[in-house]
């Protein structure tokens, strides 16, 4: 929310260059794609069932504790505990840390936590080319 020379136009700080001590910010809009994403990565991708995914599977995701479910195709990478997460519906924000509830239907199945990319926020490849975006 920091202001900027534009009418009713806020800059957010949308990732950080550590190795450049550099913030990247932008403004919000739906087309801002440091902000919004379909393509995350995550970890610690874990089922109370116990079970281990060996293929990719569709659920339903909360983003966030009071967000509404949506669509989620979860693809794990190999045996690791990581996963790729493409969501139907482009998502504002995810951030490092944050976890992701997965249900199918109502009941609740799984979870997995938001993954960083080298400029600390989540997004889909960790090692993206995120670094020419910094401005």
């Amino acid at each position: 929310g920091v202001p900027s020379n534009m009418d009713n136009q806020n800059f957010v700080v949308t990732g950080k260059d550590l190795t450049s001590n550099r913030l990247l910010v932008a403004f919000e809009g739906k087309n801002e794609s440091t902000l919004w994403g379909t393509d995350f990565a995550a970890s610690r991708l874990s089922f109370l069932s116990g079970r281990v995914m060996d293929s990719p599977k569709r659920f339903l995701g909360k983003a966030r504790y009071r967000d509404p479910s949506t669509p989620v195709m979860v693809e794990p990478i190999e045996s690791s505990g990581d996963a790729r997460l493409i969501f139907e519906e482009p998502q504002r924000a995810l951030t490092p840390g944050q976890v992701l509830a997965l249900y199918e239907g109502r009941r609740l199945v799984g979870a997995a936590t938001y993954s960083p990319t080298a400029l600390g926020r989540a997004s889909f490849p960790l090692d993206s080319n995120d670094s020419n975006k910094v401005g």
